[in-house]
């Protein structure tokens, strides 16, 4: 897949804003403040779209209902950086329904936003959660199952 350009939250973000966000992805600080992030990321026509706000939102918990992460698209990922750091990458496509264009949508969403984090200068650990590990072994996207947002590549 080419380069592809990011709209975050249905707008085009300036570089210094991608760097702050993941800057704030890798602030024990800020994470703890928020209580973590929640986020959708999908890619369509070569653009990835991602919708995040913080978790916890004037004491109320955040959901993922509403997030403005561009065109609805079957394949996308939703998931959380929670407090602790740790990431949760999920996607919702029954077992049934997966064929080899599917897996390679997929991974290529996988590695397309572990490259946006490290590009951008994460410096967090970037453990994967337990979840995400157990969804990436059942689906076999990779091989081996990556531990870390680092460990994503193809």
């Amino acid at each position: 897949m080419e380069k592809t350009d990011l709209i975050l939250n249905g707008k085009v973000p300036k570089s210094k804003t991608i760097l702050k966000m993941v800057e704030a992805f890798s602030n024990f600080d800020i994470l703890s403040t928020y209580g973590g992030y929640i986020f959708t990321f999908r890619i369509h026509n070569n653009v990835q779209y991602m919708g995040i706000k913080p978790a916890i939102i004037e004491g109320q918990r955040s959901n993922h209902f509403n997030l403005n992460a561009g065109p609805d698209t079957k394949i996308f990922l939703t998931g959380n950086i929670n407090p602790n750091g740790e990431i949760s990458l999920l996607f919702k496509i029954a077992k049934k329904e997966m064929n080899n264009k599917i897996i390679s949508e997929l991974k290529e969403l996988y590695i397309q936003f572990a490259s946006l984090l490290i590009k951008n200068n994460y410096q967090g650990e970037g453990k994967l959660e337990w979840i995400t590990k157990k969804i990436l072994e059942e689906s076999q996207l990779f091989q081996p199952v990556p531990m870390k947002i680092y460990d994503i590549k193809k």
